[in-house]
């Protein structure tokens, strides 16, 4: 056999190139070319510090200017978790306060922290230096901070009041509803259901502490890596049609408040080297996902994080392109849609009903189900897209009425079967029943609580917009029959 390294006079000699590593200190900037490069991006630009400064804070300012949307008068409520990204986003803000006049940044600010302690099981000792130690960075910027529990996002939106440090730690022995947290988090199936379900609560404790705090916007610090796991795991979960919502610069789901990205153009290393230049240190106030120690194949979002990061180490730029292909993503009917076809969990499309007289996505998976696990042994008629018989949909258990049937496993995104599993549905909330509130949520929401699904154990804010929808619709009804 042949050998590259051979010759026929023996000599070796290597046809293949070593691959050649440029030293950051043999480069000059590419921005000013005078100063030496001290940072590397996308492993060809080199920047000095001062130049890589202006350029993030022209990019921070140019990503809010584009939109127009940020004015002068408005009151802006910062989600801050402590960590690189909520660091540097606040900074950004800081910075952009002390510009010369016609650049400065004269909008509000206030900051909101969410205790996400109890996830890790954090005793009230260690949450309340958290806390402190929350309120005092977050003072030295000079803004106010408040607070607030995860668990807070189970009460009624009525009874949720952002607090300041001093009576948020008074009140942690009092608050009883992280127990109802835990007992939530136990019932949902596996752990992507359990990382998508506080993802949507912090959204919607965000939003009512906007309201409270008359805040019209927040600014969240989502930045490209993140934002690009998240494009591929809503499609994993079912939410692509809230692609341009989750991951866009502008969330204006809510009618009232809008989520903004400001940090959506910046890239992992641009966060780490803004924090080391500006001598940033991010907060250790725990991290749930870290802790369970179960590995990427634990989770989609944690599978796709690996997936994502695993490909931007090799191919450059990887991140982005996903990124500019999610962000390119819409739909007419997410444009067009009005309240009555949101969710009442994530304000998201309820993608879950028949549009045009067609079949749903809820209706299609139950229908493939079935014939999965049962066979078409009871007769099908499909007519203009309209399951006739739908007694085959009522159970993804179902048996022929002479065999033993499985309710056990009745699953909340599809009726139910007879009256066994009517009973099922049952509650002492009012006229509320597992069906009505499985009726007002999404595709993606009712994945969350496809198993054990129980309005014991279901966010109280969702069961009042549930009664709220109800009402509405019920006026409709009469207001229609009277007309007739």
């Amino acid at each position: 056999m042949c050998s590259i390294h051979d010759n026929e006079d023996g000599e070796l000699q290597n046809f293949i190139e070593d691959e050649k590593i440029d030293k950051i200190d043999d480069h000059k900037c590419r921005k000013c070319d005078v100063n030496t490069a001290a940072i590397r991006l996308r492993g060809k630009d080199f920047y000095c510090k001062d130049c890589f400064l202006i350029a993030v804070t022209h990019k921070f300012r140019a990503t809010l200017g584009k939109s127009k949307i940020v004015k002068s008068s408005d009151i802006i409520l910062v989600g801050y978790s402590g960590d690189p990204r909520s660091t540097t986003l606040l900074h950004l803000i800081k910075a952009g306060m002390h510009e010369s006049v016609h650049k400065r940044l004269v909008f509000k600010i206030k900051v909101l922290f969410i205790d996400e302690g109890i996830l890790d099981q954090q005793n009230v000792d260690k949450r309340r230096q958290n806390v402190q130690q929350i309120h005092e960075k977050v003072k030295a910027l000079g803004f106010l901070c408040f607070f607030l529990s995860l668990s807070d996002a189970l009460d009624k939106t009525s009874n949720i009041e952002a607090l300041k440090s001093d009576d948020y730690c008074s009140n942690l022995d009092k608050n009883n509803k992280d127990e109802y947290l835990n007992a939530i988090l136990n019932k949902l199936p596996s752990k992507t259901s359990k990382i998508d379900f506080i993802k949507k609560l912090k959204n919607q404790l965000m939003l009512v502490a906007a309201k409270k705090l008359n805040c019209t916007k927040i600014f969240v610090g989502d930045d490209l890596h993140s934002l690009a796991v998240d494009i591929l795991s809503n499609v994993s979960l079912g939410r692509g049609s809230q692609l341009s919502s989750d991951v866009g610069f502008i969330d204006e789901r809510d009618p009232d408040v809008m989520i903004l990205r400001p940090l959506k153009d910046f890239n992992t290393h641009e966060v780490e080297f803004y924090m080391k230049i500006n001598s940033l240190k991010a907060s250790d106030t725990g991290n749930w996902m870290q802790l369970t120690n179960s590995g990427a194949y634990s989770s989609i979002q944690e599978l796709t994080n690996q997936f994502v990061t695993d490909l931007e180490t090799r191919f450059s730029g990887t991140v982005s392109t996903i990124y500019r292909t999610g962000e390119k993503m819409t739909t007419s009917i997410n444009k067009n849609k009005n309240e009555s076809d949101s969710c009442i969990f994530c304000n998201g499309l309820l993608d879950s009903k028949p549009l045009d007289d067609g079949i749903s996505a809820t209706d299609a998976t139950t229908f493939s189900r079935m014939i999965s696990l049962q066979g078409l042994k009871t007769p099908v008629i499909v007519n203009n897209s309209h399951i006739e018989d739908k007694n085959v949909l009522k159970c993804d258990s179902f048996k022929p009425r002479n065999e033993k049937r499985d309710r056990t496993h009745c699953n909340a995104s599809v009726n139910y079967c007879n009256e066994d599993c009517e009973k099922k549905e049952n509650s002492n909330d009012g006229d509320l029943t597992v069906k009505n509130v499985s009726n007002f949520l999404c595709y993606g929401c009712r994945l969350i609580f496809q198993c054990n699904f129980d309005l014991k154990t279901v966010p109280e804010f969702i069961l009042e917009k549930c009664k709220e929808k109800m009402y509405l619709d019920n006026m409709k009804e009469q207001i229609e029959d009277f007309l007739l």
